[in-house]
């Protein structure tokens, strides 16, 4: 009776274990595709986290250039400013000194051109020629025949 009993175990073990096998494979099957869904999901959120970067990214650098050029603009309105406080501070200066056309610095000048005239009279008187003084005090021959013009109208 024992073999009986071990003949219909086996005999039961021989149905159910190509039964097992195959819910075994099922099992295995689902564990797979539902593997490779969280696969296609987790690359497809992947792909959406690598978009919204490249966007962040470019907006940064849009960002970054537009900083650039704002902070260029400040740079040329500091320099337009220190150009205009050059000006003004070089006004100030000019009215505080005292001015360089004084009637003494006039006065000092106008004997200078006197004495020049008196000097290229001379010369002209001893019988130099216009060329001659002209050298000598580096004037154009030009400028030395108005001088000597003008002392002729003065004399007439």
């Amino acid at each position: 009776m024992a073999w009986v009993f071990l003949l219909v175990g086996i005999f039961l073990l021989l149905l159910t274990v190509p039964q097992l096998i195959k819910e075994q494979k099922a099992d295995t099957g689902e564990s797979l595709s539902y593997l490779q869904r969280q696969l296609k999901e987790l690359s497809r959120e992947k792909q959406q986290l690598e978009e919204q970067l490249a966007k962040q990214q470019e907006t940064a650098v849009a960002l970054a250039a537009g900083v650039e050029e704002q902070l260029a603009l400040v740079v040329d309105s500091i320099n337009a400013l220190q150009d205009r406080m050059k000006r003004w501070e070089n006004v100030l200066h000019n009215l505080n000194s005292p001015p360089e056309n004084s009637f003494r610095n006039v006065m000092d000048e106008v004997s200078k051109q006197l004495t020049l005239f008196e000097e290229i009279y001379r010369d002209y008187d001893l019988g130099k020629s216009v060329t001659e003084i002209a050298q000598k005090y580096n004037r154009g021959k030009g400028e030395i025949e108005l001088i000597l013009s003008l002392r002729k109208q003065d004399v007439g």
